[in-house]
């Protein structure tokens, strides 16, 4: 069984085989689902990460956020 450090790694790297376009179509695909569901539109709150590296894009969901007026906290991971 694979531990924890090397399943992280080996996401990573398939992560950023991925071609650009894939990646964008992925996130703008994410991001719809997320915005359609009730729990998301009913949310007074939201906590979101921004995107890093080959991170699933936020930015459609965070601009969504900001228009609905709802209280975000955005954070930006940390590479350790």
């Amino acid at each position: 069984m694979m531990d924890k450090k090397s399943i992280r790694k080996q996401i990573k790297e398939q992560r950023s085989k991925l071609s650009k376009e894939f990646a964008h179509m992925s996130s703008s695909i994410i991001a719809e689902k997320l915005l359609n569901m009730d729990v998301y539109k009913d949310a007074e709150t939201i906590y979101i990460y921004m995107n890093f590296g080959e991170e699933v894009i936020t930015e459609n969901i965070i601009t969504d956020a900001i228009h609905k007026r709802q209280k975000s906290c955005y954070t930006q991971s940390c590479r350790r």
